[in-house]
């Protein structure tokens, strides 16, 4: 069965925009000008890049490590076969 082709006037046009698809085209917004830096200053860029990186390793273990001092009450540290270190509350400590 044919089909009529399809009327260039008939757009899909966002009605129920998410926040995620504004969040989305901001970041595209943001990262055209920051590409072009990238490729103006490629060491400042570099390190730009691995700083950020760094940031959000960081950041990530801090935000598990908290979670886990709030669930646990706190965290063993092993260095070595002989040293330990506990961190935590005074009555959640029991290593």
């Amino acid at each position: 069965m044919s089909q009529p082709p399809l009327d260039p006037r008939d757009r899909h046009t966002y009605r129920n925009p998410t926040w995620r698809g504004v969040l989305v085209a901001y970041g595209l917004l943001a990262a055209v000008p920051a590409s072009l830096w990238l490729l103006t200053h490629p060491l400042l860029g570099a390190v730009a890049v691995a700083a950020f990186g760094g940031l959000s390793v960081a950041s990530h273990r801090t935000l598990e490590l908290y979670r886990c001092v709030q669930t646990c009450g706190g965290f063993a540290l092993d260095l070595g076969d002989s040293v330990q270190i506990c961190v935590g509350q005074p009555a959640a400590v029991n290593c």
